[in-house]
């Protein structure tokens, strides 16, 4: 099949790029233009170095939009020398949903008065250690110490008391920041990843059209799989994503990751499969020799991935201060795995592409174009890819609209592009159609000049049978006819012999 990139020259390969960039330059404008993904607010307090330091927090008409709590505390170091410290932090909760006054103001002891009791329920209450290290004249490690994955209540209040007593040459100020999510940016998120779902849909309609009529087994290595990425971006963009906001089941956030980590794991799957096919003619890709070697490495990297993801969720669900650099023994099991499978992943995929550039120019001079407009898009989404999962995918937090829509829109332009500048060339798919239609008419009429055939053979055979048959007939009435002769013959010499006699 021949493909439209190989009748492209420099101005049409040129007109992509730059449409790619141009596109996801776009959707990066407008995502930078959006609103910021998280409400902050930052409380401070000088440490009391005689006694501890209590923080008191409200959230108040919060919804499902909000999504999550999230808080995160760090101290100031003002002296010139840097230090660690163990910081023990003991944290009580509250949440309401029917109150009046979305006020309370806790006695001298720290503690909810009777009144108050009675509408706010106490939802945690914790002591928990964090190692602080403190550079000299700077801030010190930021720690997370409260996570609610889901906003069950409509008013939170939070009282934090950290012991920093007998640090006189220890903290200065104390810094609390609390997080959730902006209503504005529930919306946002949700309206890209639905307008990305109807294009995507729309692609695949069209695609599945125009190639309506042609085996599957006739497509090109690279169409093949840019099919199956496309199905895996539309789980991507996940058009369940609203029961996440409407749901508190974990198994709606458990499902995104899947469809996330699936999709990354296809992408990379989807590079190592093209670059070491096309290499290789067609009837010489078997399943065992192209398709066993990549699964192994890459459905352990998928695995570990899902593993650690689900991991850290679930963890951050059940103790809202967990971290995952305090979670040693199972954490670092998960990680090495991780990176070993990435490893053989990543070496597999870097020998496909080298062994690629020494064969394609020796013993496919043909693929040559199709090899190095797959690299530069390969070079181009993969730095993208590298940069997006480690600063917005990976982390807990997305700070940003501009993180989310670039995220979504280098995946989306990318496969989407890609998928159209894979389409045969007017000719090539006219042909096809025409050979596939011929084709199915002449398996029509084989089949109906098999059956004429054999009737016809019946006919003969009949016929041959009614001939023998009237021919023994004829046969048999002759032989009777001479006998009937001969016997009158006989009778005849027989009276005349008689006669004579007389």
């Amino acid at each position: 099949m021949k493909l439209l990139i190989e009748n492209w020259g420099k101005f049409q390969f040129v007109t992509f790029f730059i449409t790619f960039i141009f596109l996801v330059a776009i959707s990066l404008t407008i995502g930078g233009s959006g609103p910021y993904h998280y409400e902050t607010r930052e409380s401070a307090k000088e440490t009391d170095q005689s006694k501890s330091t209590i923080f008191y927090l409200e959230a108040t008409g919060l919804d499902r939009l909000n999504q999550m709590l999230f808080v995160e505390s760090h101290f100031y170091n003002d002296n010139n020398f840097g230090f660690e410290r163990t910081v023990e932090m003991s944290i009580k909760i509250w949440g309401s949903n029917n109150l009046k006054d979305k006020t309370i103001i806790p006695n001298v002891y720290g503690q909810v008065d009777e009144v108050s009791d009675k509408v706010w329920k106490l939802i945690q209450d914790t002591t928990h250690k964090r190692t602080v290290t403190c550079e000299k004249k700077d801030n010190c490690t930021r720690h997370t110490i409260i996570y609610e994955p889901y906003i069950h209540y409509q008013n939170y209040f939070v009282q934090i008391d950290a012991e920093t007593e007998h640090d006189k040459n220890g903290f200065s100020e104390m810094y609390i920041n609390t997080y959730f999510v902006n209503r504005s940016m529930a919306y946002f998120e949700l309206f890209w990843r639905y307008a990305f779902v109807i294009i995507d849909i729309i692609v695949i309609a069209y695609l599945a059209r125009l190639f309506s009529g042609i085996p599957f087994r006739d497509f090109t290595i690279e169409q093949k799989g840019i099919a199956y990425l496309l199905l895996l971006l539309l789980f991507f963009n996940n058009p369940l994503w609203p029961t996440i906001l409407l749901s508190h089941s974990s198994f709606v956030q458990v499902l995104d990751a899947i469809f996330s980590v699936t999709f990354f794991i296809g992408l990379f799957g989807y590079w190592w499969i093209i670059f070491d096919g096309l290499r290789y003619v067609k009837h010489s890709r078997t399943f065992l020799k192209t398709f066993i070697p990549k699964f192994i490495p890459l459905f352990g990297f998928w695995i570990t991935f899902l593993i650690i993801f689900i991991w850290t969720r679930i963890h951050e669900k059940n103790d809202p201060q967990y971290e995952t650099i305090n979670d040693i023994p199972g954490f670092v099991i998960a990680h090495v795995f991780f990176w070993i499978f990435f490893a053989i992943s990543f070496l597999g995929l870097i020998y496909s592409i080298i062994r690629g550039f020494k064969e394609i120019k020796t013993n496919h001079p043909e693929l040559k174009k199709r090899f190095y407009f797959f690299f530069i898009n390969f070079i181009i989404v993969f730095i993208l890819v590298i940069v997006v999962l480690i600063g917005g995918f990976l982390p807990k937090i997305r700070n940003t609209a501009l993180e989310f829509s670039a995220t979504f829109a280098i995946m989306n332009v990318y496969i989407i592009l890609n998928s159209l500048s894979y389409l045969p060339t007017r000719d090539t798919l006219n042909d096809l159609k025409n050979s596939a239609h011929t084709k199915l008419e002449d398996e029509n009429n084989g089949m109906s000049d098999d059956s004429k055939s054999e009737i016809s053979n019946d006919i003969e055979l009949s016929n041959e049978n009614i001939t023998s048959s009237e021919s023994n007939e004829k046969s048999e009435s002759n032989d009777k006819s001479e006998s009937d002769d001969k016997s009158e013959s006989n009778e005849k010499s027989e009276s005349n012999e008689k006669s004579e006699s007389d």
